[in-house]
C-alpha cells in the first residue's frame, strides 16, 4: 500500500509537471525540455544520494524514483524531439 501512495503521488506530481509545461511551451518553445531536464537531475541526484549516501535506503522509494526518472528522461528527449520536428531543420513534405 506504500509502494501505490508513493506512486499515486509521483505519478500526480508528474502529470502535473507535464500539463503545466505543455501549456508554457506555447509561449516559451523550451521550457518542457528544461523543466523535464532539471527534473531529471534533481531525481538523478537524489538516486545517487540514496544509493551512495544514505544510511539506510528505502528499497520502494528508489523503486518509484526509477520509474519517474525513466518518465522525466523519456519526456526530455521526445520534448527536443518536438522541438527539432517544429523547427526549419526538419525536412516534411506535405504533399
Amino acid at each position: 500500500m506504500i509502494a501505490f501512495s508513493r506512486f499515486a503521488l509521483f505519478g500526480s506530481v508528474y502529470l502535473t509537471m507535464l500539463i503545466l509545461s505543455s501549456i508554457a511551451t506555447e509561449k516559451y518553445e523550451y521550457f518542457s525540455m528544461f523543466t523535464f531536464l532539471i527534473s531529471t537531475v534533481c531525481l538523478l541526484g537524489w538516486l545517487y544520494f540514496l544509493h551512495y549516501i544514505a544510511k539506510e535506503p528505502s528499497k520502494g522509494l528508489k523503486e518509484i524514483l526509477y520509474v519517474v526518472t525513466y518518465l522525466t528522461i523519456f519526456t526530455t528527449i521526445w520534448a527536443c524531439f518536438n522541438i527539432y520536428v517544429e523547427s526549419d531543420l526538419f525536412i516534411h513534405n506535405t504533399d
